[in-house]
């Protein structure tokens, strides 16, 4: 399982860690590294999950709840109102491909990246019983592609939206509308990152999931906030030695591996870093061709 990711990103995934003779504490404090997760309201990917809520409102645009879920949808997406008690969807994204150029170009910083292999006994992997966390490891989940795959799975949802829609609009249960609004759109936001349009199929994407309040994540021992991001951490520590330690792989447009000016401290950085785990590091095979002059359209 593979994750794409620019340099800058890597680095904090990856920290160097203390020399071996340095104070107790300082060593104890060194996080081993971990994959993070983000909160995919706050993505700067507008698309995010829209495919599956189109095709909600679409087919079950008779349910009065779809007018309020597709309010408070909105509401979020906007990145305000969010307070500590509502749930959002945490997510990374892993590739079943190494050297995939669509994710080099997208995901990696102009093909200039870093994608790191994990080997995939480290996941619970998707079954048929559905979403679920384990106490150990974290499950993924592969992404379904089309709007085929959307109407399956709202054939399993459809009657508990009926009988919530049912609920939601008795007179006697108004003033828990806005709790039952939150409450479903927590459990739909799960099932919606699974799917994208056909386009995005290239991909071959997996996303590893977690469903917190913004409340558990920041008291969380697992957060961390980058660039003013919240994140959590994955569960599982993703560098084991041996034959299935982690596999390097850098972008075609790699810009410091040039041996001949001593361009190395990249990949020796990755080497040392990860020295006692046995890393393998390799270059992209991908050919990147960078664009031409734009050509002027009349």
């Amino acid at each position: 399982m593979y994750h794409y990711t620019a340099k800058s990103t890597f680095h904090t995934i990856f920290p160097k860690p203390p020399p071996p003779h340095s104070e107790k504490l300082v060593r104890k404090v060194y996080a081993a590294p971990k994959l993070l997760l983000s909160p995919t309201e706050l993505l700067n990917d507008p698309s995010e999950g829209l495919h599956f809520f189109k095709i909600l409102r679409n087919d079950l645009k008779d349910l009065e709840l779809i007018d309020g879920l597709n309010h408070h949808r909105l509401h979020t997406r906007a990145e305000f109102g969010l307070n500590a008690t509502d749930p959002l969807v945490f997510v990374a994204s892993l590739c079943m491909e190494e050297d995939n150029l669509n994710l080099w170009r997208f995901y990696s910083d102009g093909a200039r990246g870093v994608c790191f292999g994990v080997h995939r006994s480290q996941f619970d992997l998707d079954t048929e019983e559905g979403l679920s966390d384990g106490d150990h490891r974290d499950k993924i989940y592969r992404v379904k592609y089309g709007p085929l795959e959307v109407k399956r799975a709202l054939n399993h949802l459809m009657p508990a939206l009926i009988n919530i829609d049912n609920i939601y609009k008795n007179l006697d249960f108004k003033k828990f509308q806005p709790h039952i609004t939150k409450s479903v759109i927590g459990i739909l936001n799960s099932v919606a990152y699974l799917f994208k349009t056909k386009s995005y199929a290239a991909e071959q994407e997996c996303r590893l999931l977690r469903i917190q309040s913004i409340g558990e994540a920041r008291a969380s021992s697992a957060a961390r906030t980058i660039e003013g991001m919240l994140r959590i951490e994955s569960k599982v520590e993703f560098v084991h030695g041996g034959k299935r330690g982690p596999r390097m792989t850098l972008g075609p447009q790699f810009d410091m591996i040039n041996p001949e000016r001593g361009q190395t401290m990249v990949i020796d950085r990755i080497r040392f870093w990860l020295r006692n785990r046995q890393p393998t590091v390799r270059l992209s095979a991908m050919q990147f061709r960078a664009s031409e002059e734009p050509v002027p359209v009349e």
